[in-house]
Formats: structure tokens, C-alpha cells, sequence
């Protein structure tokens, strides 16, 4: 097993990609795992057994489950390498500084295409401006 190749036994690989796709379902889809499992298109009864540890993703669902939230799929999987976000490293304890509100905000920011986020990078400018000449 590839896991063994990298020094990581079946158990710590069990509950690391365990508590990594609960970290995504908390994080960006409010703990639902129906809605993670239709954005990822893989069923519900899957999701709940990576959930509960009595299974885990092959290559290619870890590979769906990286590519809808952005994340390197070698993460999704265990193995120690930084959580990405297109070229962006997001350190595990980012979900401790924010919000659930400013969590979904940053992943639908990041989801933006460029314009998309000048557009917002430009109303929060024109808030700040606002809430400045009150």
C-alpha cells in the first residue's frame, strides 16, 4: 500500500483523510454531507462511510473531492502536504480565525474569475469609504 511507502500506517491514513473530508464538509458546505456528496457527485451513503472511517476515497474520488474544494488530492488522502487552494497554501487553523459566514466567503471568492473578484475587491472598497464618511 502506497501509505506504508511514505511511513504512515492504515490507521493514521484512516483518521487523517477521516478528519480532513470532515473538515471540507464542515468548512464549505455548513456539515452536510448530502451537499457534499451531490457537488462531488459521488453518493451520500460514501460520504458518510469516509465520515466514519470504515472506508476511504480511491484516487479518483480524491480527485473529484480536490478538485471541487480546491485542494491538493494527496491532502484529501492523508498524506502530509499542504492544503492548496489554486497556488495558495491555507494553514489548518484558518478555520479557527473566521467565521462560517467569512469561510463561505472566502471559498466563493476563490471560486471567482478575475473580474469577478475585482468587482468585489471594489464594493468593499466603496463600503469602507461609506462607513469612513459616516
Amino acid at each position: 500500500m502506497i501509505q506504508e511507502i511514505y511511513g504512515m500506517g492504515k490507521k493514521d491514513y484512516v483518521e487523517k483523510t477521516r478528519s480532513r473530508i470532515r473538515f471540507l464538509i464542515d468548512t464549505y458546505y455548513e456539515g452536510s454531507q448530502q451537499a457534499f456528496a451531490d457537488a462531488v457527485k459521488i453518493n451520500k451513503a460514501s460520504v458518510s462511510q469516509y465520515v466514519n472511517g470504515s472506508n476511504t476515497p480511491g484516487n479518483i474520488t480524491a480527485g473529484k473531492i480536490a478538485a471541487v474544494c480546491r485542494v491538493d488530492p494527496l491532502w484529501v488522502m492523508g498524506f502530509d502536504v499542504p492544503m492548496k487552494s489554486e497556488d495558495k497554501e491555507i494553514p489548518m487553523d484558518w478555520v479557527d480565525q473566521y467565521s462560517e459566514q467569512e469561510r463561505w466567503m472566502i471559498h466563493q471568492f476563490r471560486g471567482l474569475h478575475k473580474e469577478g473578484k475585482e468587482t468585489i475587491l471594489n464594493l468593499l472598497k466603496m463600503l469602507e469609504q461609506n462607513k469612513q464618511t459616516e
